[in-house]
């Protein structure tokens, strides 16, 4: 897993030097890189973003939003092989995209990292810091460190509230309009 918050310059190519704990994650010296959510970039290791596009492409390409959300997420993205001293070579598109120049912010999420241009995450997290509706927010999502244990084994745990099924719908109670003040920027409307 991908955790920590990680400062770094980003040269004149394009070079970004990926924190060595991060690259050790990463299957055959390949990561992932596409367009993230939230005007940053998201960086998978090569299994875990091939669950992503298999997912994405499973789905209908009738829908018109299915499809531009294939083009952001899949015709954005790029597999990048780190260098000799653990560098990738973020392409021009996705460095536009992002609003990286001279310096990132790397942050660990779990299964992946994200990559930002600091101004834009400085502006993410200020929108974002609200103490009470934060608590709130934490509150809905009902987790915890002692996990779901029946006799001695892991159970099966439901989907947490709020994860969006291959229906599209939004499972339990979690709903956008639910999240009191999250600011939410996207390039698609759900």
């Amino acid at each position: 897993m991908f955790y920590g918050r990680f400062e770094h310059n980003i040269d004149k190519k394009g070079r970004m030097t990926v924190p060595s704990n991060y690259r050790e994650q990463t299957i055959g010296d390949l990561v992932c890189v596409t367009k993230g959510l939230d005007g940053n970039l998201m960086a998978y290791s090569k299994d875990k973003f091939d669950i992503i596009a298999d997912s994405i492409n499973g789905q209908s390409i009738t829908d018109p939003l299915l499809r531009s959300m294939r083009r952001e997420i899949l015709g954005g993205s790029a597999e990048l092989t780190y260098d000799t001293v653990g560098r990738i070579l973020i392409p021009t598109h996705l460095r536009k995209f992002a609003g990286i120049e001279e310096k990132v912010v790397i942050i660990g999420v779990g299964d992946s990292f994200e990559i930002w241009a600091p101004e834009r995450l400085d502006a993410e997290e200020n929108a974002n810091d609200d103490p009470k509706a934060n608590a709130e927010r934490w509150a809905m999502f009902n987790i915890n460190t002692r996990g779901n244990w029946v006799s001695g084994e892991r159970s099966h745990l439901p989907t947490p509230p709020g994860t969006l099924q291959r229906n599209n719908s939004i499972s339990g109670s979690l709903k956008p309009e639910a999240l009191p003040g999250l600011h939410r920027r996207s390039w698609w409307s759900f």
